[in-house]
């Protein structure tokens, strides 16, 4: 199991996620990671996000979307409202920081939520979701459970 964490800034409907390039590969992906034992999705979606972004948010603050159970690995997306104004220009921590190399860039960035619908969000099944619950559009027919 994962737990992702969409950081969204309401004043400026944008979004903050990770824009990556992994060799040839160029994609977006939210913030967030693997639970570890013994800790719930939500433990791990905060401690992800301290650990990626050096952002600290409460359990509290985090509001269930949906869990993605048609990926090899199910995960669980929250969205936690912060202010875009106090974490203006987010650097990458912890494992990503040291696994970046000019071959595996990880660059947090904020972006307008329009946008949700042209980018390359990884995993791609969870784009359509995403895009549902801001643009409040059926993307797909029939979401996974």
């Amino acid at each position: 199991m994962r737990a992702r964490v969409i950081l969204y800034d309401e004043s400026t409907n944008s979004v903050l996620l990770i824009a990556r390039k992994k060799g040839d590969q160029q994609y977006w992906a939210i913030p967030g990671g693997g639970v570890k034992a013994g800790e719930s999705t939500t433990q791990a979606a905060v401690r992800e996000i301290k650990e990626e972004l050096d952002i600290s948010i409460e359990e509290t603050a985090l509001n269930f979307l949906f869990t993605a159970a048609d990926l090899a690995e199910p995960q669980r997306i929250y969205l936690a409202k912060i202010s875009r104004s106090r974490y203006h220009s987010p650097i990458i921590h912890g494992e990503e920081k040291a696994r970046m190399s000019a071959e595996n860039i990880y660059s947090p960035a904020w972006l307008i939520v329009d946008k949700l619908e042209t980018i390359k969000l990884q995993p791609s099944s969870v784009q359509a979701r995403i895009c549902h619950y801001f643009f409040n559009l059926d993307k797909l027919t029939t979401y996974p459970q």
